[in-house]
């Protein structure tokens, strides 16, 4: 088809298509509320030859403020509608000369339908997105640590938010609390009550934390002129386990969620928290917040990213190892393995939740948009088989918990077992030897704040049995799917640590992991030897 045989398209004083000529169209970047500020910048952009001009409308406020924007000046203007439907007949209504929406955007085909009503009653035209850039784009984001610390970074997060709502993004946000904050309420518990403190009480304290992070940014996402609401977990439909401080997440009711995206405003959730089905407030335990923003995607089928302060995942902890390599891709498997071994970067039940759900989960420093900066963690990698290890994790404190010459019955296991559950502890290795007297010895793992709570309870079990500990150590482990396509990796482990020195105690191994218990102070020289030996450096 010939340009001079498409369908002419009157915008207010100007004609499109046919064999009109073609016009110059522009888009301001004001906030469309700033009257003053919006005239100006198209006054400009009139002397300089543009002949349409494209303006955001997220608000009410931006829709009535076309009305006198049209006032003074001299060119069509087209309306710019990301989500909410009801912007759409507002601008409308006020003047505008066309709308730019697109309708998987809008929602419902009843909103649709509103929309080109209203348009036909005011004989204006319609441009319909259909381009790549136009399409919707869900993502949950989630901000903690120290990209949250600052009223200063709270604001340059809604900057970016701004920025990514007006490019077509539909957007959660998940924020974790400022800086120090929950370190802060548990200290004036413990001012409280240092000992036995009440775990509920806990838990409805240290929730302020995330709430009050939440409410500033949507206040600061508002202030730029974006519709935003802030939920506490309770509020989004987060129901959980009744286990305080450990509570685990039994479903999501999205339905409010859902009426404020439709509506097309961000939504900022407080992580790390949720409520039991009778309304008690819970919080989720140690690194929950990216458990809240994975749980979300997968609950919308959404993609995640997770931004704090660091560039992403790294071959070992760059603080013990500085010439580990940034890693670009890592599967779900190995995530979740560096992540149970000590990675400290992601929760590990929020790489489980990602892995059932198939949830694309970026992990990257806050505020950056190339994604090639930053770490994807997927189902497959390119580098699939290509390393043997992909990375290797340290846990610190470490306790070693045995008891020693039990009889076969399993009778004393039980009651232990049952008492550390109780507890909700998860244990790290559990190990079992039979001895030649036909007596069993017994022992396993934890770290040493879980040792502490278990000897606390030992007075449940009886006293026919003696539970020792010994502290000091560390588990060392190395993980990559190449393990198990690679032949002669535990040998290399084990000889580089021989060659050095170094002792190893219990080994326990997986298809893509390694493990072993090492002494505290052999950590540091056990990663250099190695990180160099399976070529993990730069």
């Amino acid at each position: 088809m010939y340009r001079e045989h498409t369908k002419e398209v009157r915008i207010g004083n100007r004609v499109i298509g046919g064999g009109n000529p073609i016009l110059i169209q522009s888009m301001t970047n004001t906030k469309t509320e700033d009257v003053e500020a919006t005239v100006a910048q198209i006054l400009e952009l009139e002397a300089a030859g543009c002949d349409i001009i494209r303006s955001t409308v997220p608000t009410l406020e931006a829709a009535k403020a076309l009305g006198e924007i049209k006032k003074r000046i001299h060119i069509p203007i087209v309306a710019d509608i990301h989500f909410d439907y009801r912007m759409a007949i507002a601008a409308i209504e006020n003047g505008a000369d066309k709308i730019r929406i697109n309708p998987g955007n809008i929602g419902s085909a009843e909103r649709v339908k509103a929309v080109v009503d209203k348009a036909k009653e005011y004989n204006i035209p319609i441009r319909v997105g259909v381009n790549s850039g136009s399409l919707e784009k869900n993502i949950v984001e989630k901000y903690g640590g120290t990209s949250v610390g600052t009223i200063e970074q709270i604001t340059a997060i809604a900057q970016h938010v701004k920025e990514m709502y007006e490019e077509g993004h539909r957007l959660i946000i998940v924020a974790s609390a400022m800086g120090k904050t929950t370190n802060q309420l548990i200290a004036l518990a413990n001012q409280i009550s240092s000992d036995n403190i009440n775990k509920r009480e806990l838990d409805s304290l240290l929730s302020t934390g995330e709430q009050k992070t939440v409410t500033l940014l949507a206040m600061a996402i508002d202030a730029l002129g974006i519709p935003a609401i802030s939920l506490t977990g309770y509020q989004c439909g987060f129901i959980t386990s009744n286990h305080h401080a450990h509570a685990r997440i039994k479903d999501i009711n999205i339905e409010n969620l859902k009426h404020h995206l439709d509506e097309g405003k961000v939504v900022v959730v407080a992580g790390f928290q949720g409520a039991t089905e009778h309304g008690e407030i819970t919080t989720l335990g140690r690194g929950g917040s990216d458990t809240t923003a994975v749980a979300l995607a997968a609950k919308l089928g959404w993609e995640c990213h997770i931004f704090t302060d660091v560039n992403g995942v790294y071959t070992i902890d760059p603080r013990l190892y500085p010439k580990a390599k940034l890693l670009k891709e890592i599967t779900y498997h190995e995530m979740m393995q560096m992540a149970c071994l000590g990675a400290g970067v992601l929760e590990t039940r929020s790489v489980e939740l990602a892995s059932k759900y198939n949830v694309p989960l970026f992990l990257g420093r806050a505020l950056i948009k190339d994604k090639s900066r930053g770490t994807w963690i997927m189902e497959r990698t390119k580098h699939l088989e290509d390393m043997p290890i992909t990375g290797i994790s340290i846990k610190d404190d470490y306790a070693i918990m045995r008891v020693n010459d039990l009889p076969t019955d399993g009778v004393f296991i039980g009651r232990l077992f049952a008492m550390i559950a109780r507890l909700n502890i998860n244990l790290d290795t559990i190990s079992q030897q039979l001895s030649e007297d036909g007596r069993v010895n017994f022992s396993f793992y934890c770290n040493e704040e879980q040792s502490d709570q278990i000897l606390e309870h030992t007075d449940e079990l009886g006293e026919e049995y003696t539970i020792s500990r010994m502290l000091g150590f560390i588990k060392l482990s190395l993980i990559g799917v190449g393990i198990s396509t690679h032949s002669g990796i535990a040998s290399k482990v084990l000889n580089t640590l021989n060659e050095n020195g170094i002792r190893y105690y219990m080994i326990t191994s997986s298809e893509i992991s390694i493990s072993l218990t090492i002494e505290k102070k052999d950590r540091d020289k056990a990663i250099a030897v190695l990180g160099d030996a399976f070529d993990l450096g730069v």
